[in-house]
């Protein structure tokens, strides 16, 4: 704690040594101080290298998830381009929208705090099922166009690729496991 007081006595600068492991630490901290201010009748403001830091990994936060939701309608439009099938094209957005939603809400639900690096976790299983699924939707058009029936399309795909991407979900999975030893 390092108090300094102006010449006028007006200005309380009060530099704080405190690490803050994540968002959720900060938010309570920075949202206790403020109303201690207001108890005591204190007009105030945070400011310094990590009151940014956190200010701005939050607006990361919340744009990155935009961005997922964006990209989810995107992916959309190209798997239903890819397939020329509206219902092609929902489906496979449906098995890459489910795991993310899916993702995020297991988060919320463990109280996760949804800050700059949960939410890149989002991305990266976006990028992860969207992946998987381009090369399903690619099989899948390629097995119709062959004459098989939208079944045995499916059940001929599924014979064909599910060890690649059993194996690929997997070395990514394991490859990013390392990401939970980083503090962010």
């Amino acid at each position: 704690l390092e108090p300094y007081v102006d010449t006028e006595r007006k200005d309380l600068n009060i530099a704080l040594g405190i690490p803050f492991r994540n968002s959720e630490t900060f938010n309570r901290f920075r949202d206790d101080l403020n109303q201690r201010m207001q108890d005591a009748g204190l007009d105030g403001q945070l400011t310094g290298r990590q009151y940014f830091f956190f200010e701005v990994g939050d607006k990361v936060a919340v744009e990155n998830l935009e961005s997922v939701a964006l990209g989810i309608a995107v992916l959309l439009i190209c798997f239903t381009v890819m397939s020329r099938s509206i219902r092609v094209g929902s489906a496979a957005i449906l098995a890459n929208a489910i795991p993310v939603a899916g993702c995020i809400g297991f988060m919320v639900l463990l109280g996760f705090d949804l800050d700059i690096g949960s939410s890149i976790v989002a991305a990266v299983a976006l990028g992860m099922v969207v992946d998987d699924t381009g090369h399903m939707v690619v099989r899948y058009v390629a097995n119709r166009r062959e004459g098989l029936a939208p079944r045995a399309a499916a059940t001929k795909m599924v014979s064909e690729l599910w060890y690649s991407v059993t194996i690929t979900t997997l070395v990514i999975a394991i490859g990013f496991s390392v990401t939970n030893l980083a503090p962010l």
